[in-house]
């Protein structure tokens, strides 16, 4: 699976709340850095967990799992054969569907036999990921 690919199903996996899902999209161990730190994941269930309480956390400030991208305008760049760089932007939304906010994300996927995995995932949004 390719890069772009990989990234739209890791979102629409988010947006419906399919957690087991989202963490077969990263790569093993992965590491998940925002404004409030960074997480090392060793484990499938430690991404499952993470996303699990970003979602909860959402839910708590009556924030829609729902995310939106466009991926016409994923930047992709190629680093090595097996590594590719991709930087997105998203935008969530109310429980009545009002857009929120934008951020952006950028990844590090590393490509696993034929198929990439998120290595790293990085965001600027500090409302986007769980307080330690």
């Amino acid at each position: 699976m390719e890069s772009k690919a990989l990234l739209i199903e890791y979102y629409d996996a988010l947006s419906e709340g399919e957690f087991d899902k989202v963490a077969e999209c990263y790569d093993l161990p992965c590491k998940l850095i925002s404004l409030y730190g960074a997480l090392d994941c060793a484990s499938r269930e430690q991404v499952r967990n993470a996303f699990v309480s970003i979602h909860d956390a959402w839910k708590s400030k009556d924030i829609s799992p729902k995310i939106a991208y466009n991926p016409n305008e994923f930047v992709v760049k190629s680093i090595q054969p097996n590594i590719e760089l991709a930087h997105t932007t998203l935008q969530n939304f109310d429980l009545d569907g009002r857009p929120l906010q934008k951020w952006h994300c950028t990844y590090v996927l590393r490509k696993e036999q034929e198929a990439f995995l998120i290595s790293l995932a990085t965001t600027n949004n500090k409302a986007s990921l769980p307080a330690d």
